[in-house]
């Protein structure tokens, strides 16, 4: 019992460490990162659309 508890809480603190370098790294792209991030989502969202439209 005690070891699911923390092995349950160990997991959820990795997700959020993980979570938080997530943001940390997008908060400190600079504004043309940004757009650059933003013109490949685009590009992946077309092409995701095309494979499932095939």
């Amino acid at each position: 019992l005690v070891e699911n508890i923390l092995r349950d809480w160990h997991r959820e603190q990795k997700v959020r460490e993980v979570e938080n370098q997530i943001e940390q790294y997008y908060l400190s792209l600079s504004n043309d990162e940004k757009d650059e991030d933003r013109q490949w989502t685009k590009i992946a969202t077309e092409s995701s659309k095309r494979l499932w439209e095939e």
